[in-house]
């Protein structure tokens, strides 16, 4: 299963990305109008015995395959850099990515206070901060 030490570092990032986006005048998506937008043509379904193996970052991690980082938390480092938000989790998160990617770690390599340190987040913190 999912590391729960994890929650913190996701509401970190999210919150930077929200910042991000408002700064740069994007709305965000309701997930209600997105799964309507989206409707028949996403499907998630159980793979295998449907034992949860992680998401797609984990999934690629097993597999040897480049990660999504530079894209998802990439663009989000990118838009805080065009209009003047911090996104350090985020920027943490892609190099990350990368260095996990090019030593050719596997999922759990890392435990969320391994990556949380990293990040200068505090996991007593509920937020992350």
């Amino acid at each position: 299963g999912e590391d729960p030490g994890l929650g913190p570092i996701i509401k970190a990032a999210r919150r930077e990305a929200r910042a991000a986006f408002a700064a740069a005048d994007l709305p965000l998506v309701p997930r209600e109008e997105a799964d309507a937008r989206w409707g028949g043509h996403v499907q998630v379904r159980p793979v295998g015995d449907g034992t949860w193996v992680g998401g797609s970052t984990a999934q690629s991690l097993w597999r040897g395959m480049r990660l999504e980082t530079d894209y998802l938390n990439g663009e989000i480092v990118l838009l805080g850099r065009l209009h003047g938000v911090p996104t350090p989790v985020n920027e943490g998160l892609q190099r990350l990515g990368r260095a996990l990617e090019t030593s050719g770690a596997r999922p759990g390599a890392m435990s969320a206070a391994e990556v949380a340190a990293l990040l200068n987040l505090d996991l007593d913190d509920e937020d992350g901060r």
